[in-house]
C-alpha cells in the first residue's frame, strides 16, 4: 500500500527476548492473525529501553509563539488546549506524589496475589473463584485510603479547569485510581502478575512497553502507528544487520470528529510530555490490544523496506494493516500540543522494484496481462475467481491424443454475412471489443447441444517476435487469435456464466499471408482504420461502415475444428465455455495485421502506438516507436538494402557527367507556398500544381508536392539526416518530388524504384550577428506560433517562393545516390539529390525554428504539454519514470518542486513587492480545460506582472492546480519544512519579450516565472466558500474526462481567487517545470500566506474530475514529489516589535515634549 502522505505517531514495542520469544518475527498471514490474542497481556516493567530508530528524535523548539495561527479561531483554540494542557501537568504531579504513598500497600496486595496463586494450585474451580474474591477483598481494603486521596486530588482538578473533555476526565480517573489487583511494586516484582489466561507476562507478553512521543499536524485526519519487533534471538545490532531481523506493524490511524471515547488513549496521552527523554511508566493500565481496538489483522499489506528515521537500516519487514484505527480527534490532538513535536514523518519513497503483497483484494481491483500484481500467475487471487479452476482455458491441442467425434458436424451460422452486425469497436483496456447488434447473429449445430446469441469478438496477440495467440497446437503459437462469443438463448448472461455449458466460443487463429483474399483486405481494413479513434482505454467508436463477421473471417475452412470444454480465458475464468477451435487459420495482409497488433498494444500496452488509416504510427522520440524499432515494425523496406539518409563522404564520390542542370519551373512563384501544417513529425508546407521539376539525370519530369524539415536542438545539437564526410548540419530541408506520370499519388510511387525523387538541402548558421535573415525564412517562421498543435495548419499568404528560400544555394552542384525515404515505410524508391551548397539562416531564426517546431514536433515539448507519455497515476510513466523518458532537462541540477528551508532562507532586499496588471479583471478568465493530468484555466490577453526582482514584465497564460486526495492526503508540490498542503496553484507566466511563445521562453534560464499558492482547508465548517472558488468549482462537472473544455462567464478574478493571501511576502528560487520536461527555465515564487478553501470544495477536485473517460480513474495525487534543495531567498526580517515600540514611544515623548513647547 503506498504510505499515507501525512503525520506520524510512532509507537515503539521493544521487546528483551522472554522464553518464548518476540511478539512478532517473519510472519505470515496467520502468524499476525495469532498474534492477536499475545497483545491482550499487561505490561510489566523492564529495566532497559531498546532504541531501534539508532537516530535522535527531531523535536520543536517548544517556545511560544513560535508557530503563528493564520486565524483568530486557531489561536483561541490553541491556547484553549494549552490550558488544558497545563491542568493536566499539575493533576499528573498531584497524582505522582499520590502514587508515592501507595507503594506499601502495592506490597500488601503482592502477598495477596501470591496466597491467591498457592490456592489456584491447591483447590477446585469454586475455591480459586473464593480465593479470588478474598484476595481481591484483601487489596481492596489495603488501597482504599489512597483511593479516597486520590478521589480529592481529582476534584481539585476538576475544579481548576472545568473544560476537561469526557474522555479526559476519564483518563484521568483511570490515572488516579489505582486499579484493583493490577497494582506492582516498582523495587520488588516478586513473582510476574498473571495474565488473563494465567500465563505470566515473562511467558510471552511484552516485557516493557516505551512510547514516544509523535506528531500531528494542528487538525490532523490520518496518523500512524509503528509496533516495532526484533528476530529472535538477535541483539538490536544484530537485527539491524539482518534484511529481515526487524518486523514492523504499521496501523492507520483516522482523527474523526465523532469517534466514540476512547480509554486506552485517554491514559496513553496523559503520559505525554515535551521534554525530550522523559519515560512514562504505564502501570498494567493498557494493553497493545486496547489501543488497536477491532482492525482486522487478516488483512494487510506486505513489502520489505527500511527503518523511517536515520540510519533508515534496510532491515524492516513492513505490514501495514488495512483497516485504521479510529480515535476522537481531541485525543490525536494532544500529541503535538503536548510533545512540541510537529510533521514526523518520512516522506513516501520510491519501491525501486519492489513488490507489495496483500492477503486480501478489493473487488473492483483491475487485473492484467502483463506489469502489474494481478498478472496471470495471481488471478486465481481475484474475488469470485475460477482461474485456478480444472477446466481452465486456453490449452495446447496435441492432435495425436484428439478422438474423432462423428457428432461435430457442420456450424450453421446466422446473420455472419450481416453487414450492419458489428455495432461498436471499444478499446476496454484488455483488448479490442466489437460488440454486435443483440439477438441478430446466432450459431448452432456443430455439435452444440443448444442455440447461442452472439455478442462480441475480441483479439489476442504478442507482438512482432512474439506471437500471442491463446490456443496453441503441437505447441504452435499463432501471431494472433480470434474469439466470436455467443450465449445460450435460453439464458441470461448471469445464468450463462454459471453453467457449464452457458457459453460456447469460436476461436480462429490468424496469420500473415500478402495474397489473402479481397474481401478479407476489405474487412480487415475497415477494422483498422477505426483503432486510432480508441486510443484510451473504455473508449468506443462506432461502426458505420458494412462490416460482418464474414468479411473478417473470408473463406476459411469451417469444417474442421477441435472440441474441448473449458473457461473464460480472462478473469473471472468462469468454467462454462463449449470452445471450438478451428483448425484453417484466417490469412490477413501483414501490413493490416501489424496495424491491428501495434494500434491495439495501444490499448493499455504501448501508449501512444496508434493507427492512422493503413499506416502504423512511429515516432522520433518514444522507445516504444523511435528509429530503432523500425526495421522490426516496418521490415518490408527499413531493414533493406539502400536505405537512407547516408553519411555522403565526398573523396569517394565518383564523378558523373549525366548529372547536368535541373529545369525548375515555378520556383519562383509567390504563391506557390499554399499550406503549412504541423504533422506530428515536423513542418511540413504544401505546394500548389504547376511546380515541377526535370533534367538533373531525371528519367522524366516530377510534380513538386512539399518540402518539409529536419532538425535537433537548435544551432548547438545538429539534426541534419544526411552528412557529408560526417559533418552533421543544424538543418536539412528535404523537397519531396513524384513523377509527373502519377499525378501526385505517392502510393503508386512509392512502389516504383525511382519513383520519387528528393531534393536535400543542409541548413547551417549565417556567420555575423544578422538576425531575422534571409526574410524569406523570417517570414516562414513567422507561421511557428500558429500550428502548435499536432494537426495544426495555416493557410499561406502569397509572399515568398521557394527560390526565396533556397538562397545562396548552387542548384549545378550536388551529390546522387538511390536510396528510401527516410521515415516509415522507408520505401527504396528515392532518387536523392543533396545540395552542396548550404543555405545559411540567422541564428535567431533557426533558433526559432528548431525550438518551436521542436515542441510542435514532439522532441522538445513546449509548458502546455508533451507527447511524452507520462502520468501521474500509473507505474509505468509516473514521476519516478520522468528522469529516463524525459532525460534532457527532468534528470537536471535545478528541478522543482522542492522544500523550502525557512531557516535556510537568505534575505535579499531586492525582492520588492509585484505589480499585478489585470489580475481583478473579473472577465480575465477565458477557458477551463481537464487536461488528463490537471484542471487548468487559460486567460485573456493583458494580464501580466512586473516587479518582484523579475527582469521584466511576464504575461500570465494559465493556471493550474496541484492535489492530492481531498483534504485528507495533501498534494501541494512545493512543501515548506517538510510540510505539506493539501493543493497548490501555479500561475504560468511567460517574457513579455517572447510574444507569448512558450517554447522560445523555455530556452530561456528566466523565461517563465510561475507563481505558487498553497491552498488548505478553511477553519470551521463552512461550506461553499469563498465565492470565487464556488463558482469555480463549479465548472468541473462540465470537465470531467479528459479533454473536455468549456468557455468560462465573466464574473470571477484572479484577486478573488487570491483572497486573504499577503503577496508581498514570498519565497524565491530558480528552478523548472515540475511537469515533463522539466525544462529548467523557471524563476519561483512561493507565497508564504495560504489561499484558504473550504474542504467541501477542496474534495471536488479528487472526486469529480477522471483522467480520461468516465471508467478511468478519478485524478488525485496531481503532484512531482520534491527534488533536491535549491537556494532560496525571501525579503528581510522587517524591524522587531521591541524596536517598533521604541519607536513609538520616542514619538510619544516627542509629542508631549513639543505639547509643553
Amino acid at each position: 500500500m503506498t504510505p499515507v502522505r501525512g503525520c506520524l505517531v510512532v509507537l515503539l514495542l521493544v521487546l528483551l527476548c522472554p522464553p518464548q520469544g518476540p511478539l512478532l518475527g517473519l510472519v505470515s498471514a496467520q502468524d499476525v492473525a495469532d498474534t492477536k490474542t499475545d497483545l491482550d497481556a499487561r505490561h510489566v516493567e523492564g529495566d532497559e529501553a531498546v532504541d531501534v530508530d539508532n537516530g535522535e528524535e527531531k523535536r520543536a523548539s517548544g517556545e511560544e509563539g513560535e508557530e503563528e495561527s493564520d486565524n483568530e479561531d486557531e489561536t483561541d483554540e490553541q491556547e484553549a488546549d494549552n490550558e488544558d494542557w497545563e491542568a493536566e501537568e499539575e493533576d499528573a504531579e498531584e497524582e505522582d506524589q499520590v502514587q508515592e504513598t501507595t507503594n506499601e500497600e502495592e506490597d500488601v496486595e503482592d502477598e495477596a496475589a501470591e496466597e491467591e496463586d498457592e490456592d489456584k494450585a491447591s483447590d477446585n474451580d469454586r475455591d480459586e473463584d473464593a480465593g479470588e474474591e478474598e484476595a481481591d477483598e484483601d487489596a481492596e481494603a489495603a488501597a482504599e485510603n489512597e483511593e479516597q486521596a486520590a478521589t480529592e486530588a481529582e476534584e481539585e482538578a476538576e475544579e481548576e479547569d472545568d473544560d476537561v473533555t469526557e474522555g479526559e476526565e476519564e483518563a484521568e480517573e483511570e490515572d488516579d485510581d489505582v486499579t484493583e489487583g493490577e497494582e506492582t511494586d516498582e523495587s520488588e516484582s516478586e513473582e510476574p502478575a498473571k495474565n488473563q489466561d494465567g500465563t505470566s507476562e515473562e511467558e510471552g507478553a511484552i516485557n516493557e512497553l516505551r512510547f514516544r512521543s509523535g506528531s500531528l499536524c494542528s487538525v490532523c485526519a490520518i496518523c500512524e502507528m509503528h509496533i516495532v519487533n526484533l528476530k529472535k534471538g538477535l541483539t538490536l545490532e544484530q537485527a539491524m544487520a539482518n534484511p529481515q531481523g526487524i518486523a514492523v506493524l504499521g496501523f492507520f490511524i483516522n482523527a474523526t470528529e465523532d469517534a466514540a471515547p476512547s480509554e486506552p488513549w485517554s491514559v496513553l496521552t496523559s503520559y505525554l510530555t515535551n521534554i525530550t527523554g522523559t519515560e512514562a511508566r504505564v502501570n498494567n493500565t493498557i494493553s497493545i490490544n486496547d489501543l488497536i481496538g477491532s482492525v482486522d489483522f487478516t488483512k494487510f499489506y506486505r513489502y520489505m523496506g527500511s527503518l523511517t528515521t536515520p540510519n533508515c537500516t534496510e532491515a524492516v519487514v513492513w505490514t501495514v494493516f488495512h483497516e485504521p484505527i479510529n480515535i476522537g480527534k481531541n485525543l490525536i490532538q494532544r500529541f503535538p500540543l503536548k510533545t512540541g513535536l510537529t510533521n514526523v514523518y518520512r516522506p513516501i519513497q520510491n519501491l525501486n522494484n519492489r513488490q507489495v503483497f496483500a492477503t486480501f483484494l478489493p473487488a473492483s481491483h483491475p487485473w492484467c496481462y502483463d506489469h502489474c500484481v494481478y498478472s496471470p500467475s495471481h488471478w486465481n487471487l481475484l474475488p469470485q475467481s475460477s482461474c485456478d479452476g480444472n477446466r481452465q482455458s486456453p490449452v495446447n491441442i496435441q492432435t495425436q491424443n484428439v478422438v474423432m467425434d462423428k457428432h461435430l458436424d457442420a456450424f450453421t451460422y446466422t446473420n455472419f454475412d450481416n453487414k450492419k452486425a458489428i455495432k461498436h469497436i471499444t478499446n476496454t483496456g484488455h483488448t479490442v471489443e466489437c460488440s454486435l447488434n443483440e439477438n441478430v447473429v446466432e450459431v448452432s449445430g456443430g455439435g452444440l447441444e443448444y442455440s447461442y446469441s452472439t455478442l462480441q469478438l475480441h483479439f489476442h496477440w504478442g507482438t512482432a517476435q512474439d506471437p500471442g495467440s491463446e490456443h496453441t497446437v503441437d505447441s504452435k503459437r499463432y501471431p494472433m487469435e480470434m474469439h466470436i462469443v455467443s450465449k445460450r438463448k435460453d439464458l441470461t448472461l448471469d445464468a450463462a456464466l454459471r453453467t457449464p455449458n452457458g457459453l460456447a466460443v469460436l476461436g480462429f487463429f490468424i496469420e500473415t499471408n500478402p495474397t489473402s483474399s479481397l474481401s478479407v483486405t476489405n474487412g480487415w481494413k475497415i477494422l483498422t482504420n477505426h483503432l486510432s479513434a480508441i486510443q484510451n482505454i473504455s473508449s468506443e467508436v462506432e461502426v458505420t461502415e458494412e462490416l460482418s463477421i464474414d468479411d473478417l473471417l473470408g473463406n476459411v475452412n469451417r469444417a474442421a475444428y477441435y472440441r474441448y470444454n473449458g473457461s473464460l480465458t480472462t478473469p473471472s475464468c468462469n468454467e462454462a465455455v463449449v470452445w471450438t477451435v478451428f483448425k484453417e487459420s484466417v490469412k490477413v495482409d501483414q501490413n493490416l495485421m501489424k496495424c491491428l497488433v501495434l494500434a491495439a498494444l495501444v490499448c493499455a500496452l504501448i501508449p501512444g502506438v496508434h493507427c492512422v488509416a493503413e499506416t502504423v504510427e512511429w515516432c522520433y522520440d518514444a522507445p516504444a516507436c523511435n528509429d530503432t524499432t523500425w526495421a522490426v515494425t516496418f521490415p518490408a523496406f527499413c531493414n533493406g538494402t539502400r536505405q537512407s539518409p547516408i553519411n555522403i563522404v565526398s573523396a569517394s564520390a565518383k564523378p558523373n557527367s549525366n548529372l547536368t542542370a535541373f529545369t525548375f519551373q515555378n520556383y519562383n512563384n509567390k504563391s506557390a507556398l499554399q499550406l503549412i501544417q504541423n504533422t506530428h513529425h515536423t513542418v511540413r508546407v504544401s505546394l500548389g500544381s504547376g511546380v515541377n521539376i526535370s533534367g538533373g539525370d531525371l528519367s522524366e519530369s516530377y510534380d513538386s508536392l512539399q518540402f518539409h524539415l529536419h532538425w535537433g536542438n537548435g544551432s548547438s545539437v545538429p539534426g541534419s539526416e544526411h552528412t557529408v564526410d560526417g559533418k552533421r548540419f543544424p538543418m536539412e530541408l528535404h523537397i519531396v518530388n513524384t513523377k509527373s506520370r502519377y499525378n501526385g499519388n505517392t502510393t503508386l510511387a512509392s512502389e516504383d524504384p525511382n519513383g520519387i525523387a528528393a531534393f536535400g538541402f543542409l541548413i547551417e548558421v549565417m556567420p555575423g550577428n544578422a538576425t531575422g535573415q534571409p526574410e524569406a525564412w523570417r517570414n516562414l517562421t513567422s507561421y511557428l506560433t500558429n500550428i502548435t498543435n499536432s494537426g495544426d495548419s495555416v493557410s499561406m499568404a502569397p509572399g515568398i517562393s521557394l527560390d526565396d528560400l533556397l538562397v545562396g544555394v548552387n542548384h549545378t552542384k550536388y551529390y546522387r545516390y538511390l536510396g528510401s525515404l527516410t521515415t516509415p515505410d522507408c520505401n527504396e524508391a528515392v532518387v536523392w539529390t543533396v545540395f552542396k551548397d548550404s543555405i545559411k539562416v540567422s541564428k535567431d531564426l533557426m533558433k526559432r525554428l528548431a525550438l518551436t517546431a521542436l515542441a510542435v514536433c514532439a522532441l522538445l515539448p513546449s509548458v502546455f504539454g508533451v507527447t511524452v507519455d507520462w502520468c501521474y497515476h500509473r507505474p509505468s510513466c509516473n514521476h519516478s519514470t520522468w528522469p529516463s523518458i524525459a532525460p534532457s532537462h527532468c534528470n537536471g541540477v535545478r528541478q522543482s518542486p522542492i522544500n523550502i528551508d525557512t531557516a535556510s532562507a537568505k534575505p535579499n532586499s531586492s525582492l520588492i513587492p509585484f505589480t499585478f496588471q489585470n489580475y481583478s479583471n473579473t472577465s480575465a478568465l477565458k477557458k477551463i480545460l481537464n487536461t488528463g493530468r490537471t484542471v487548468k484555466v487559460y486567460f485573456e490577453s493583458g494580464v501580466r506582472i512586473s516587479g518582484g526582482d523579475l527582469s521584466e514584465s511576464y504575461d500570465s497564460l494559465q493556471f493550474h492546480l496541484h492535489w492530492g486526495n481531498g483534504s485528507s492526503v495533501p498534494g501541494s508540490e512545493h512543501t515548506v519544512d517538510g510540510k505539506s498542503y493539501p493543493m497548490e496553484l501555479h500561475i504560468v507566466n511567460c517574457k513579455s519579450s517572447y510574444e507569448k511563445n512558450t517554447t522560445l521562453a523555455i530556452a530561456d534560464p528566466s523565461g517563465l516565472a510561475a507563481l505558487g499558492f498553497f491552498i488548505e482547508v478553511m477553519p470551521g465548517n463552512e461550506t461553499g466558500q469563498p465565492e470565487a472558488w464556488r463558482v469555480l468549482t463549479s465548472y468541473l462537472t462540465n470537465i470531467k474526462y479528459g479533454g473536455d473544455s468549456v468557455l468560462m462567464k465573466p464574473g470571477i478574478s484572479l484577486d478573488d481567487l487570491l483572497v486573504g493571501v499577503d503577496r508581498t511576502k514570498y519565497y524565491r528560487y530558480h528552478g523548472s517545470l515540475t511537469t515533463p520536461n522539466c525544462n529548467e527555465a523557471v524563476v519561483w515564487t512561493v507565497f508564504k500566506d495560504s489561499i484558504k478553501v473550504s474542504k467541501d470544495l477542496i474534495d471536488l477536485f479528487s472526486t469529480t474530475v477522471h483522467v480520461s473517460n468516465s471508467s478511468s480513474p478519478f485524478m488525485i495525487n496531481t503532484y512531482r514529489s520534491v527534488q533536491a534543495a535549491q537556494e532560496v531567498t525571501t525579503q528581510p526580517a522587517s524591524r522587531s516589535s521591541s524596536s517598533t515600540t521604541c519607536y513609538s514611544l520616542g514619538l510619544m515623548v516627542l509629542s508631549l515634549a513639543l505639547g509643553k513647547i
